[in-house]
């Protein structure tokens, strides 16, 4: 099997976890938007969307971009 990444690819993915702790943010958030609008089990724990509804007293349709 051929090598899939090199000893630069790594340390360059260690180097930049900036970039790589942004796109979880950007993931997380999303999947939480998307659970949010397809609702909620009762064992779930509060998502970003509802904690920021919750914070800044806004209706449930407000937080989405237009």
């Amino acid at each position: 099997m051929d090598d899939v990444a090199t000893k630069e690819a790594f340390e360059w993915v260690i180097g930049s976890t900036d970039i790589i702790k942004a796109c979880g943010e950007v993931s997380r958030f999303m999947d939480d938007m998307a659970a949010f609008k397809n609702g909620r089990n009762k064992m779930d724990v509060a998502s970003s969307v509802e904690c920021y509804i919750e914070d800044h007293k806004v209706t449930s349709e407000s937080p989405w971009p237009r």
